[in-house]
């Protein structure tokens, strides 16, 4: 198969979290394909008897069946499972890991040989991510939202991961060390870091001593977004996983997330996940 062919199918994409227990340390298999990106945490990952140390900027992407071990003690990490081809997409149940010994040999889903991107035909583990957070973030909002043509759009975010990250074809340090990759990728984590409170222009300037126009610039050619939608996603999508997993009030969680203007933050968490904030608590209880 030719990568151009594929058209993704996203059965979740889910922020979660690992502590050690079931599926630390012993070898799991999965029935579809993964991309994972850490958000918090270290370890090491094996894959296929190959081990990569993770940190928080770290993208794994490999496809069924692939055998691997997390030997971690503490991660926040996003999850996406998919297929590459809409050939399975009548099956909608989401699949959690599996011991190795007990993978089905009859698994519904096989593994693609890429004719034109050979480096997707084994897994792919690179550590400056950063500059794809913001696209996967959209992923687990869009996910989580009910708006129509939801997967068609999916399939196309995943689609142009997927490229970007063939493009790099890295299975170790990203090679791009660009000053501008390096600009963006401080900017991210800028915003991981500030996030919580007002993010201007003019910090931004004093910050990294450069015109903000040209930060944007620099920003949008690393990310495929410009400074502020990164800002929005990255406060929505914090605000999402408080409402999941704390007893904030709305007015909280827009206060925790930088919002200052509550009806504001409903109107913006609206558009983005097509549910208000209070909606989206009920439907995640």
């Amino acid at each position: 198969m030719n990568l151009n062919e594929t058209e993704p199918f996203i059965r979740q994409a889910i922020i979660r979290s690992m502590k050690p227990g079931r599926y630390t340390s012993r070898s799991l298999k999965t029935r579809d394909c993964r991309l994972f990106y850490i958000l918090h945490g270290n370890g090491e990952i094996v894959i296929e008897g190959r081990a990569y140390k993770i940190k928080a900027g770290t993208v794994v992407l490999f496809q069924t069946g692939t055998e691997y071990i997390w030997r971690i003690s503490d991660m926040r990490y996003i999850s996406v499972n998919f297929d590459y081809t809409q050939e399975h997409s009548h099956i909608k149940q989401t699949f959690g890991p599996l011991y190795a010994e007990t993978f089905p040999s009859d698994n519904f889903s096989r593994k693609i040989d890429f004719s034109d991107a050979s480096v997707l035909n084994k897994e792919i583990v690179f550590f400056d991510g950063a500059s794809f957070e913001s696209r996967i973030t959209n992923l687990v909002v869009e996910s989580n939202t009910q708006t129509e043509f939801r997967d068609e759009l999916l399939s196309s975010l995943l689609k142009s991961i997927i490229i970007s990250i063939v493009r790099l074809g890295c299975t170790g340090e990203s090679s791009g060390k660009s000053a501008g990759a390096v600009l963006a990728r401080r900017v991210i984590e800028y915003i991981q870091d500030n996030y919580s409170k007002p993010i201007k222009n003019e910090d931004l300037a004093e910050h990294f001593h450069f015109n903000p126009s040209y930060i944007n610039r620099v920003f949008k050619a690393h990310t495929g977004v410009t400074v502020r939608t990164f800002i929005v996603d990255y406060r929505i999508n914090q605000a999402m996983e408080i409402l999941r997993t704390e007893s904030l009030s709305v007015g909280e969680t827009a206060l925790a997330v930088g919002f200052s203007d509550i009806p504001h933050f409903i109107k913006t968490f609206r558009a983005r996940t097509g549910r208000t904030p209070l909606e989206y608590r009920n439907g995640n209880l």
